[in-house]
Formats: C-alpha cells, sequence, structure tokens
C-alpha cells in the first residue's frame, strides 16, 4: 500500500492537472491558470454547477485533491477560506502560487486524502472532484472528509462512472479494436487511459450503488 502511494504521488509530480491539456503557456503561470480555467469549464460546464463557488462566502472549503488549484481559486475569488489538500508536492507548490497570483488569501497541504491532517468539524463544505478514484483505499478518505466536516456540513464528491461515455469509449477504441482486453484487465485498460498522461497507478470505477 505504502509503495503504491508512492507510485501514485510519483505520478502526479511528473504530470501535475492541466499542464499537458495547456502547452502553449508557462505552467503555473497566471496566464497558465487563465488558460486552464478556460479549457476546464469549457470542457466541463457542469463544474460550476456542482461546485456552487459562489454559496461559500465566508465559510471554510477544503478541497481534497486540489491539483493546481483552478477550483480552489475559484472558490476563493467567491470568498471562502480556502485549504487545498493534495498528494502531489508539484501540485501543491503550483496551487498555492496561483492563489498568490491572483492575490487571494488560502492554504495549500500536502496531504493523503486517508489521513487529512485536520482535526474533527473544522469544515463547513469539503468538495473533491475527480480524484478519490486514485487513492487505494476510498472508504478511508471519505470517512475522512466526514470526520473533519462540521454536523451540519456538506460534501460533493465526483468519481469515476462505470458505463460513462468516457468509459465506452476506452472499452470500444481501446479494448476492443485494440485487443488490449486479451491481455490486461479493465481496472488496468481504464487506468492506463482514463488520464492526459495515460498509464496512472490506480484509477477505479464507480456505479450508483457501489
Amino acid at each position: 500500500m505504502i509503495e503504491l502511494k508512492k507510485e501514485i504521488q510519483s505520478y502526479w509530480n511528473s504530470f501535475p492537472q492541466g499542464t499537458l491539456r495547456v502547452k502553449d503557456v508557462k505552467p503555473c503561470s497566471k496566464e497558465f491558470f487563465l488558460a486552464y480555467q478556460l479549457h476546464r469549464y469549457q470542457v466541463e460546464p457542469h463544474i460550476p454547477r456542482i461546485a456552487e463557488f459562489r454559496n461559500y462566502k465566508g465559510r471554510k472549503v477544503l478541497e481534497v485533491g486540489c491539483g493546481v488549484g483552478i477550483d480552489l481559486i475559484e472558490f476563493a475569488k467567491w470568498g471562502a477560506e480556502v485549504v487545498g489538500i493534495d498528494i502531489s508536492k508539484r501540485s501543491v507548490a503550483c496551487a498555492r502560487k496561483g492563489l498568490s497570483l491572483f492575490k487571494l488569501a488560502g492554504e495549500t497541504v500536502v496531504a493523503d486524502a486517508e489521513n487529512l491532517p485536520f482535526r474533527d468539524g473544522v469544515f463547513d463544505y469539503v468538495y473533491s472532484y475527480g480524484v478519490l478514484h486514485h487513492t487505494p483505499n476510498t472508504e478511508d478518505a471519505i470517512n475522512e472528509i466526514h470526520r473533519v466536516l462540521k454536523n451540519e456540513g456538506t460534501f460533493t464528491i465526483m468519481l469515476y462512472a462505470k458505463y460513462s461515455v468516457t468509459f465506452l469509449y476506452i472499452l470500444l477504441k481501446f479494448g476492443l479494436l485494440k485487443l488490449e482486453l486479451l491481455r490486461k484487465s479493465i481496472d488496468k485498460l481504464i487506468s492506463d487511459h482514463m488520464e492526459d498522461a495515460g498509464f496512472t497507478p490506480l484509477a477505479k470505477l464507480y456505479t450508483k450503488n457501489k
């Protein structure tokens, strides 16, 4: 388990979120953040609706798996008291720089989602988008989220969905047409093709009942 987490950390240190999608600007520059934000919300226009960035002014928001901080910055712009954690040191440094570039307050911490470094009942809202399917024990991470939430707190989590359009595309293109399912499991197929850089150490799929 420890070795797997080291692999996961190394992967995201090598390929921070968005750095393969926005290639014409310096990573973690102001131009990078502006370009990646535009790209992210064009490709996934549902994110602002799901995250409800505007609704947490003056409230304590934790983002678990903040990556380079695009969504974290958006929460901060609308007045939330933000804290972002990520297992990737490089991503956390980038998110910290982004907050500084836009003159926003916030804290970023290198931490494991399965062992959050916060006391019980601290946050009003916890947000985690496209992250917890990459951690070995997703249930432990969710339990940690419950622990650090206030009694009346809420959380939003997005996990990879089995039978989604993306899943079916990968299954058809790589699994069937390229015959990769002859030599690897579906879980390995998804891990190899779901992210921009490919070949993630771990990526899991979930259904509504799981």
